[in-house]
């Protein structure tokens, strides 16, 4: 065979050196492929404005950490923020509200993180869903951020704090309150640095808190002080005569149960001024499991007819009575619980009770237009008297039973049911053990009494006196339930 040439022999082993570089050895393997590429924001919300980093993080197919590699970075969205890097680090910088994704790409591989950029929070505002709540009660914060502009921000971690956590709780992620005594704290709910507060008013158990733009006096013979109170419903007045007194027309005064009597410090008869609306439990008719009692009894002098009588309550016109437990234990027949002078007075959902020596509603000096619907009138030596007044009164829905009298009318008085005044009648005049309704007016006057249940149909027995020969209008009459309710 023949031998190769001297020239072939030297190339040979050159190539052999090449092969075995392009193959290997030291310094010459291939680098190690990234498989992945994490990537780690310090935070994914951030506000205009502001900046946050990044950091990439290579690894091979083994999770082992690649260094020096080249890593590129990019924002889907660089009209909400852009990313400026180098190697693994990058700094992010917010630019306006919106979301955009944030990718580190190395040797063709990726690993990308969302970001949220928000407005900056410029006030935060709260509301209650009842800015006054009972000491047993509950409601609700809601807080609402908001930007420069006023616009309402979402999605916001709000936390909510109560300043007097012996008045009301709050729960700091949820914004539910619970009161825990009586007087007031300051809710704040605060977002991104940034609150807004409002006030909670816990009032006295059993003093209803309204909804009202009428000045509002709160008693609670209980736990109220004549002295200290600021006739708030956290500070109440102790008694009636205290929460009245300087009232005006339009004024409500909200009364908590218990006894209001002249040991809690009441002045009888309690005055009370025009227009005012003196209001108690109007639910339970003011005996509730606790009841708002009004006992007591006062002397008041007038000139005229009704000249001097004593009262419970005296009401001035207009003035509204609803909600309590009335009666006057003088015991003589000049003293009245209720007594009506004026015109236009309401007396709502009362229970009149237990005057076995005198008059329950007594209304006089020709006054008129009042309204007595929703009452038990019961246990009095007479339950309704129409004496010199009532004229025009409308009288429905009164339980008026086991009186001595149930209704008298001296005077053409109230509508009990289909007269001029639109009373719907519904009324119970039942078992009163003298008669449920005595007049002694002539055949001149009509007195409407129609859907009334009486203990009889028709009415007969000890129902009606009425010897003088009136009138009676007593259409849609009923029997009573034998109860004597």
């Amino acid at each position: 065979m023949p031998r190769p040439s001297r020239s072939a022999r030297l190339i040979h082993p050159l190539l052999g050196l090449c092969f075995a570089a392009a193959c290997g050895g030291d310094g010459g393997t291939p680098p190690i492929a990234v498989a992945t590429v994490d990537l780690a924001l310090a935070t994914t919300i951030v506000l205009t404005g502001q900046t946050a980093a990044a950091v990439a993080t290579v690894k091979d197919a083994s999770g082992n950490v690649l260094t020096g590699r080249a890593i590129t970075w990019s924002s889907s969205n660089t009209a909400v923020a852009t990313v400026t890097g180098t190697a693994g680090t990058a700094t992010i910088t917010a630019v306006t509200p919106g979301t955009t994704t944030i990718t580190a790409t190395s040797e063709g591989r990726s690993g990308t993180a969302g970001l949220t950029v928000n407005a900056p929070i410029a006030s935060v505002t709260v509301v209650l869903s009842s800015s006054a709540i009972p000491s047993n009660g509950t409601a609700q914060a809601t807080g609402t951020p908001r930007d420069a502009s006023g616009n309402p921000l979402a999605g916001r971690a709000i936390t909510f704090t109560s300043s007097n956590p012996a008045v009301a709780t709050i729960v700091a992620t949820t914004g539910v309150i619970t009161a825990t005594g009586p007087g007031t704290s300051t809710i704040t709910a605060t977002v991104e640095g940034q609150s807004g507060t409002s006030t909670l008013t816990v009032c006295q158990v059993g003093i209803v808190p309204v909804a009202s733009t009428a000045p509002t006096i709160y008693v609670a013979a209980s736990t109220g002080n004549d002295a200290t109170g600021t006739g708030s419903c956290a500070a109440p007045y102790k008694t009636i005569t205290r929460g009245v007194a300087g009232t005006t027309s339009g004024a409500i005064v909200r009364v908590a149960p218990g006894t209001y009597d002249a040991a809690n410090g009441e002045d009888f008869p309690i005055l009370l001024p025009a227009g005012v609306q003196l209001i108690g439990d109007e639910a339970n008719k003011g005996q509730g499991t606790t009841a708002t009692r009004v006992l007591g009894g006062g002397n008041i002098a007038f000139t005229g007819s009704c000249g001097t009588f004593g009262a419970t309550i005296y009401p001035g016109a207009k003035a509204q009575i609803a909600g309590f437990e009335l009666t006057n234990p003088v015991g003589t027949f000049a003293e009245m619980t209720l007594l009506v002078r004026t015109d236009s007075v309401t007396i709502r959902n009362n229970s009149v009770v237990g005057n076995t020596s005198n008059t329950g509603i007594y209304l006089c000096n020709s006054s008129a237009g009042q309204a007595i619907t929703g009452n038990r009138i019961r246990n009095n030596r007479l339950g309704l008297g129409f004496i010199f007044g009532g004229l025009n009164a409308r009288v429905e829905g009164n339980v008026i039973t086991l009186n001595g009298y149930g209704v008298e009318f001296d005077a053409p008085g109230g509508d009990l049911g289909g007269g001029a005044r639109g009373s719907t009648g519904g009324n119970v005049v039942s078992c009163n053990s003298i008669n449920d309704v005595w007049t002694n007016l002539g055949a001149n006057v009509t007195l409407h009494l129609a859907n009334t249940l009486w203990d009889h149909v028709s009415p007969s027995g000890n129902d009606i006196f009425n010897p003088s020969g009136a009138l009676l209008v007593t259409t849609g009459a009923q029997v009573a339930p034998n109860n004597c309710p």
